[in-house]
């Protein structure tokens, strides 16, 4: 049994802090110029990595992308096990 997108309605994303990257959800270091228009408005970004991983997203119009997303991709930190850090 198929899953019908157009009965899904998207998840609400909460904004992150404006000292947020929209992209990876890590700190914009003070002074960053990164931006991507997502949806209307320019999203902060905290590197050019993500600037342009973003910008790749918008381009190839997966903008639900960030539409439906729930939570930032983990880090690598985060994902690394305590034993190895």
């Amino acid at each position: 049994m198929g899953v019908n997108s157009a009965n899904i309605a998207p998840v609400p994303v909460s904004t992150p802090a404006e000292d947020t990257c929209f992209h990876c959800g890590l700190p914009v270091p003070t002074g960053s110029h990164y931006t991507v228009e997502i949806d209307g408005a320019a999203r902060r970004m905290c590197c050019k990595g993500c600037e342009a991983v973003a910008q790749a997203i918008i381009n190839a119009g997966l903008t639900d992308f960030y539409r439906y997303r729930t939570d930032s991709a983990p880090t690598a930190r985060e994902i690394v096990p305590a034993f190895l850090r």
